[in-house]
């Protein structure tokens, strides 16, 4: 028999002799390599394994018979001890370690089953010759996704190997899926290569004088926004890691900028200023545009995708400012709401989703009815949390919504669209969100990340999108 411990030390006894050549490049080429690279596939695995060592292992294209002379120790480890079937049970051969990997595999994703040998259909014209590269020939049509269920599974934390020292405040993808940023009250923001097996740590940078609030890639990648409480904020460079300091705004007297957001064209930074203060700026070269001027209510911002507008909500209102114009072109009502937290546009420009005080969500359809009155009603209202909104996002194809609340742990929830109706089987119970501070959707709807009080970034895989 080969004990598990064995087998772990010979695998990396092997790791530890490869030669330097094959060993990890230097920071800048690393993160070269993932934003430019092509992306490998993602495999699912436990979210408790995280804290522990796994062995990577090629999957089998035979059965072998030795697995059934294997003994596993199933108290050795966290890991294993829940495959148990009663408290005093300690050791299992190979074939029924397979078997409860496989139970517990479906116990955790119901909607998915292991593929059946018997399902596969000989080749008879010679395409298996074909479809044994990796050439893409036709390019695979997305088909909606269902309401109802969703088949969502749980990855590797996406920053397990180096968690948040405080609440994750910011959880944001690179436009090119590869690489995540989290940021937080400690200073620091990480750099992750969001890969869904190992998610191994790129960088961390620490701010010595600006707990971060606030933190963003630019819409093409290339640089990291950030701001706190302090008047002044910062812009990192991804790849060359250099570290540009804003100390003020020409003109401007805010001693705080707290929240920002950057236009999807990559031109704007609107930036919350004091007293209900827009402060925006050119993107590229950091200096003052104009400001827009609202009350001191003033809760959220955010960019339209054709980022010819600035949407903001103010007490129960919502403005909708003219980047080109200057000036506050509209403003609605948001239905039933008596301060409103968060709000988002979807990408498509279909859905506009307000989140309010006492956890309602409104979702108003963009059409001509909602754009020509100031009292729009909006389709679906969404009464599943109690407690204030404070996070809000569409995925990239728009169809579907997320939106938390970090009051109370375990409220979020996914919204399937066009029904406007709440996923019943996410999230479960057994997860651990605990309290949600923050999530972000990978750009190709694959992951969903999911940032909490706990220091934890979480990260999902969403089976439609595969």
């Amino acid at each position: 028999t080969i004990d598990m411990s064995t087998h772990r030390r010979r695998k990396r006894k092997r790791r530890e002799d490869q030669p330097e050549a094959n060993k990890k490049p230097k920071l800048t080429q690393d993160i070269e390599n993932i934003l430019f690279a092509v992306p490998d596939d993602i495999s699912e695995i436990d979210y408790e394994a995280s804290q522990e060592e796994s062995v990577e292992e090629l999957k089998p294209a035979w059965n072998d018979e030795d697995d059934e002379d294997v003994v596993v120790n199933l108290v050795r480890t966290r890991r294993t001890r829940k495959l148990r079937s009663f408290v005093g049970e300690e050791k299992i051969d190979g074939k029924s370690y397979e078997e409860r990997l496989r139970s517990q595999f479906s116990s955790l994703n119901p909607d998915l089953d292991w593929a059946q040998p018997d399902e596969y259909i000989a080749d008879t014209d010679g395409t298996d010759d074909i479809l044994a590269t990796t050439i893409d020939f036709v390019k695979k049509e997305r088909d909606d996704i269902e309401p109802g269920r969703i088949a969502i599974g749980k990855l590797k934390d996406a920053n397990a190997e180096e968690k948040s020292n405080s609440v994750v405040q910011t959880v944001h993808f690179h436009p090119n899926g590869e690489l995540l940023l989290t940021s937080g009250l400690d200073k620091r923001i990480r750099l992750f290569q969001a890969d869904g097996i190992e998610n191994s740590k790129i960088q961390t940078v620490f701010f010595s004088d600006l707990p971060i609030t606030c933190a963003s890639f630019s819409a093409n990648g290339g640089e990291i926004f950030l701001s706190g409480g302090k008047r002044h904020f910062y812009v990192y460079d991804v790849v060359s890691s250099e570290i540009s300091k804003i100390s003020s705004i020409l003109g401007q007297q805010d001693k705080s900028y707290k929240q920002f957001c950057i236009s999807p064209d990559n031109k704007y930074v609107a930036l919350v200023g004091d007293n209900g203060r827009i402060v925006i700026i050119s993107r590229s070269t950091r200096k003052w545009v104009t400001n827009f001027l609202m009350n001191k209510n003033l809760g959220t911002i955010t960019f339209s995708p054709d980022s010819r507008y600035l949407y903001a909500t103010s007490a129960g209102k919502v403005y909708i400012w003219s980047i080109r114009k200057k000036k506050c072109v509209r403003q609605f009502i948001d239905y039933g709401s008596i301060k409103t937290t968060a709000i988002a546009i979807s990408p498509n420009n279909n859905y506009i989703a307000t989140g309010t005080e006492g956890g309602k969500v409104n979702i108003y359809r963009n059409d001509l009815t909602f754009q020509n009155t100031k009292t729009p009603v909006p389709r679906k209202e969404l009464f599943n949390l109690t407690t204030k909104i404070t996070s809000i996002k569409f995925n990239h194809d728009s169809q579907l919504l997320g939106y938390a609340s970090n009051e109370k742990r375990g409220c979020f929830r996914l919204v399937h669209l066009p029904t406007c109706t709440v996923y019943q089987n996410f999230p479960k119970e057994n997860i651990g969100l605990s309290r949600v501070s923050t999530f972000d959707f990978s750009p190709d709807g694959t992951r969903l990340v999911v940032g909490n009080v706990r220091g934890k970034a979480l990260m999902f895989k969403i089976h439609h999108y595969y």
